[in-house]
């Protein structure tokens, strides 16, 4: 009965809709509905009396006209400005078609007048060596990292040429210990020769407890190599962050990716907390030897006796069966023995992520020479026992020399964790672009770098400086919307769902002009100093803002497009090069439709 073709024909002009669950025939066409406010509001009445028979939908020319078809004429039946044609009285372009920073910096002027000359065998031949065209033809989409950049910076985010290849991950900071012994201020262990500060990685950490963050705060601008002129509450904090910072250490072997999952829930990437066990081990044991059994003393009130110089009055010593003063509970079984040097990692081993227990297996003596008449075959000489190797001669020979192991940061060339030798800092270096870790970090101090929080922009400045460990920041650009902060790890993208006011097709230009279409329209501008707004002067704390920008490039001009976008060429129709619907496609499906300027966007 519903065909179309039935006897009667309803269905060919009455359309049928089925609304939960019950189908209906629309026998009506539409009607007003007094009751329903719609977003948009138009009175057909007033355009109708001001225009008449000009408006904007004209129905009924036949069944091959194009409803949504408007002609020049209908386009400037509105706009204030109107004019006869696109070359006389169009405006001309303002700063068209750049309209935003670009997510990537790259400048274009440095590398083609001197990058690109001075490394002419990875130079590009064409810009569409960098760029092509996406599979709509209107946006030009920039090629992968391998394709375009890899042969001149991949060396460089490896850290080719840089006195230190690796990121500080875990460092001893240097502390006047001596001077905090002598006001009766113990933190146990610490290496002598430490004279290094706490790495981003470490604040963050350190950050996460509210009694530790106010420490680093006091701390900041003193000198803990110098606490002699420390005030007493200087010298608390102090004692608050070197007890932080072996904690810390504590956790992060005890616990390990358990203890910074907890500590960043939701901040970080997983690839961020895969730090080996064995580098974390043998740093502590050479570091501290005895750090697990301090810190649990120190978390049950017991702390470590003030070194021997330090004391006043001898400390008394135990009898061989007294318990620790810590109360009933017996805590020596936490306590580790002191590792000898046999059992002590190497100080300059890099480190992979094989695991290495606490009990290191000792060198075995080697065995004694065998006597000259001692039969090494129970007594057959046919074995080759000792009367058989007398009969050879003998001979002397010089043994070659132990060849020696690369640098640990050389040893790790392709990334990795490693320790120098003599050093009390944990690297880890950048595995190449990309790097899973470093990409996991950099998310998670943009995240934590709120207004709110001076420290954690300070951290997020010091990992995202662009001469950092992995240059990530030399190419990504940050930006902060809402009070969120983000890197921009990938380049521009068509927005399918976008539809601006004007279109363009690269494709329908690129053949028509081949490999010269490209600089056809865009010129560089030698005036133009981008990076300014993606640097500024504070570095990685330049201007956030993508529509703050200055383009490589100079604006198209006119002229141009004049040259063939005449009527009789190329055409000059203003919905050749406009669309009537603008915005996006959400709102255009539910009736929002945005009708943007002829002069351009806003």
């Amino acid at each position: 009965m519903a065909d179309p073709q039935a006897v009667g024909l309803c269905l060919k002009c009455h359309s049928v809709k089925t609304s939960d669950g019950l189908t209906q025939v629309n026998w009506l066409p539409a009607e007003a509905q007094p009751h329903q406010k719609s977003f948009t509001t138009f009175r057909h009445t007033t355009h109708l009396y001001l225009f008449g028979n000009t408006a904007c939908h004209q129905e009924h020319h036949g069944r091959n006209f194009q409803l949504q078809h408007l002609s020049d004429t209908q386009c400037q039946t509105c706009h204030s400005v109107q004019f006869a044609s696109f070359e006389h009285g169009h405006p001309e372009f303002v700063n068209y078609p750049y309209r935003g920073r670009t997510p990537i910096f790259f400048d274009h002027a440095s590398h083609l007048g001197q990058h690109f000359s001075e490394m002419k065998e990875h130079a590009p031949k064409s810009c569409q060596d960098c760029h092509v065209p996406d599979a709509a033809g209107g946006f030009m989409q920039v090629k992968s990292f391998a394709k375009t950049c890899a042969a001149c910076h991949e060396p460089q985010i490896q850290g080719a040429g840089m006195s230190v290849k690796g990121a500080a991950f875990f460092t001893v900071p240097g502390i006047d210990v001596e001077t905090l012994a002598s006001k009766g201020i113990s933190v146990g262990e610490w290496p002598k020769f430490a004279d290094g500060k706490i790495t981003p990685y470490q604040e963050i950490l350190l950050s996460r407890e509210p009694a530790l963050r106010d420490a680093l705060e006091k701390l900041r601008g003193v000198d803990l190599l110098d606490l002699a002129k420390a005030s007493p509450e200087q010298l608390a904090a102090t004692e608050q962050f070197a007890w932080g910072v072996k904690k810390l250490l504590f956790h992060l072997v005890v616990d390990g990716q358990s203890y910074l999952q907890e500590q960043l829930a939701g901040k970080i990437d997983p690839a961020g907390i895969e730090i080996p066990r064995a580098a974390l081990v043998a740093a502590q044991q050479e570091w501290m030897p005895h750090l697990l059994s301090e810190v649990a003393n120190y978390q049950n009130g017991v702390k470590p006796p003030l070194p021997a110089a330090a004391r006043s009055t001898p400390a008394p010593m135990a009898a061989p069966n007294e318990k620790p003063a810590s109360g009933d509970d017996d805590l020596s079984a936490l306590a580790e023995p002191s590792p000898s040097p046999a059992k002590a990692a190497p100080a300059d081993d890099s480190l992979g992520g094989d695991d290495l227990t606490a009990e290191a297996a000792t060198t075995p003596s080697p065995s004694p020479a065998p006597a000259a008449d001692d039969d090494l075959s129970g007594g057959n000489l046919l074995a080759g026992g000792a009367a058989a190797q007398t009969a050879a001669p003998a001979t002397t020979s010089t043994p070659a020399p132990a060849p020696e192991a690369k640098a640990p940061a050389e040893w790790v060339a392709v990334g990795g964790w490693f320790r120098p030798a003599d050093s009390f800092t944990l690297y880890y270096r950048p595995t190449g672009h990309a790097d899973t870790f470093l990409y996991a970090w950099l998310n998670t101090a943009a995240q934590l770098a709120e207004k709110s929080a001076p420290s954690a922009t300070d951290v997020f400045r010091q990992m995202a400086d662009p001469q950092a460990v992995g240059l990530c920041l030399k190419c990504h650009s940050v930006k902060t919307s809402d009070g969120l902060t983000q890197v921009n790890w990938l380049p521009a993208e068509a927005q399918p769902h976008q539809k601006s006011f004007t279109t363009f097709r690269h494709t329908t230009h690129l053949y028509l002009f081949g490999n010269t279409a490209c600089e056809t329209c865009h010129k560089i501008n030698p005036k133009a100093e981008p990076v300014k707004f993606f640097r500024g002067e504070t570095g990685a704390l330049a201007d956030r803002d993508p529509t703050h920008f200055l383009s490589n490039f100079s604006p198209l001009s006119k002229t141009l497009c004049i040259e063939c976008h005449q009527p009789k060429i190329a055409g000059d129709s203003c919905l050749l090069c406009h669309r009537y619907h603008a915005g996006s496609t959400t709102e255009q499906i539910a009736g929002r439709n945005t009708l943007r300027p002829l002069l351009g966007e806003k």
